[in-house]
């Protein structure tokens, strides 16, 4: 794979990330489920054993960009995130003074996400 390949791939793996990311929620103390569906529990009747297995695995891998991502210096985080934000919203609205730019976040991210595997089988 070329270093031109794994840049690609760090910087799809990071938009990944980021969605996969954005959908956590903390419990903040209140329940966040109806009293009266408590108790619910979906059967995944309709979920083969593939798909169950796929997202154990791509839940560890999302897990593993985090960890690279918490690995870099506060301002190519910034970068990431801004740059992400940016994407989603489809313009250049989130910026920040205390920021790196998102090319050498991404430079500097490729060789941790190498190191923990994320390239491999790719």
């Amino acid at each position: 794979m070329t270093h031109e390949d794994e840049l690609q791939l760090a910087d799809e793996l990071l938009a990944e990330w980021h969605d996969w990311s954005d959908r956590y929620r903390p419990a903040l103390g209140v329940d966040r489920v109806s009293a009266s569906c408590r108790e619910a529990r979906s059967s995944r009747q309709y979920e083969d054993s593939t798909e169950a297995s796929c997202g154990r695995l791509h839940a560890r891998e999302m897990q593993a960009v985090a960890f690279c991502v918490s690995q870099l210096p506060f301002p190519q985080q910034n970068a990431i995130g801004i740059e992400m934000k940016n994407r989603r919203s489809r313009a250049r609205v989130w910026r920040s003074d205390h920021a790196d730019s998102y090319v050498n976040s991404l430079s500097a991210i490729r060789p941790l996400m190498k190191k923990e595997g994320l390239f491999d089988g790719k």
